[in-house]
Formats: C-alpha cells, sequence, structure tokens
C-alpha cells in the first residue's frame, strides 16, 4: 500500500499515515465486526467484510488523492479486522468447538499461502503493467465471489444418529 501510494505521487507522509490509519482501523474494525457477529449470523456478517474489503480495493484504484488514500487505507483496516475476528467463529458455529485446532491447522496454511501468493502476483502485475490497478481489480472480483460465496454458506444441519 505505502509504494502504491508513493506511485501515485502521494508521498512518503501520506503512506506512513495511510499504515498507521490502517494499524488503527483494523483494532475497531476487529472490535466493531466482533460486536455484529454477536447479533447477526456470522455468514452476514463474513459477507459485509467482503463487501468492505470489495469497496476498499476499489477504492485504492482511485486513489490519487490524500484523502482518497487515506480513506482507503481505514476502510482496509476496518475489513482486516473482521478477517482477523470472524474465522474462528464461523468454524466454530459451522463445525463445533471441538474441532476449531483440527479445522485451524488445517485453514491456516492455505490463508498464508493465499497472502503470499496474492503479494507475488500483485508483484507481477505491477512489474508487466507499471501499475497495481489491475491487481486491485482483481481482489475487487475476488471479494465479490467470496461475498456470495458466503451469503449461500449455510450453517451444515447435524445428522442424528440412527435410531434416535
Amino acid at each position: 500500500m505505502a509504494a502504491y501510494f508513493r506511485d501515485q505521487g502521494l508521498g512518503t507522509a501520506i503512506a506512513a499515515t495511510a499504515i498507521s490509519l490502517n494499524a488503527i482501523f483494523t483494532g475497531i474494525g476487529a472490535l466493531a465486526w466482533g460486536w455484529a457477529v454477536e447479533r447477526v449470523p456470522v455468514r452476514y456478517v463474513f459477507a459485509g467484510v467482503a463487501l468492505s474489503m470489495m469497496a476498499a480495493a476499489a477504492m485504492l484504484v482511485l486513489a490519487d488523492t490524500p484523502g482518497t488514500g487515506l480513506a482507503s487505507a481505514s476502510l482496509f483496516g476496518i475489513s482486516v479486522g473482521g478477517i482477523l475476528v470472524l474465522p474462528p467463529v464461523a468454524y466454530a458455529n459451522y463445525f463445533g468447538r471441538a474441532n476449531l485446532g483440527a479445522i485451524r491447522g488445517a485453514t491456516e496454511p492455505l490463508i498464508t499461502l493465499g497472502q503470499a501468493a496474492g503479494a507475488v502476483l500483485s508483484g507481477a502485475i505491477f512489474e508487466s503493467s507499471g501499475t497495481y490497478r489491475l491487481a486491485f481489480l482483481i481482489f475487487v472480483a475476488l471479494a465479490a465471489i467470496t461475498m456470495v460465496g458466503l451469503l449461500w454458506a449455510t450453517p451444515p444441519h447435524r445428522r442424528r444418529p440412527p435410531g434416535l
């Protein structure tokens, strides 16, 4: 984000401020999304996180002023706060608390791989095109697909053992 803002001509001070706001709003977002998931089914809250991430990525495409840069960094932070808080709640609600360790153990390496791949692919897109905009548009599309998937993700029905 900082490199992109500097490339957009926003300067080092705005880039540094954006990173700071991103961190601050990650904390605020974690609190807000945590509050929301106590009141609304997790799939709807998680879809809201995907929507906010989609909006943040779209705003990054347009971030060419200090205001739009700082706003997009803040909204991105709010979204990241949800990404940090909601997966364990979703896992517990959908598959039970007894399975959290196994599920997190299986999914965290994939999440880490995805995060690393996103950074590498964004860099490759930048190297080939001279801009991060295509990468951000891909992130917008992925967030939209994720939002639809989350809205379709109904909790599994627990089967009763035969004879009960």
